[in-house]
């Protein structure tokens, strides 16, 4: 179990450093689904999901 929480540990840092923050801040709500930051985070996400096919999903709070 320690193993698996420190490999999504370094998973979740991994991903932060590939992410601006200041760009996910502009994302609020369904509209701002249309701007084309949002589409290229989703895109850098997908990414990495399918370069770790054991994580399943991934979620945002930022």
């Amino acid at each position: 179990m320690r193993a698996l929480q420190s490999r999504l540990k370094n998973s979740a840092a991994l991903i932060s450093q590939g992410l601006n923050a200041q760009n996910l801040d502009r994302i609020r709500d369904s509209e701002d689904r249309s701007l084309p930051i949002y589409a290229k985070n989703v895109q850098a996400l997908r990414d990495f999901v399918k370069a770790n096919p054991d994580i399943a999903f991934i979620y945002s709070d930022a």
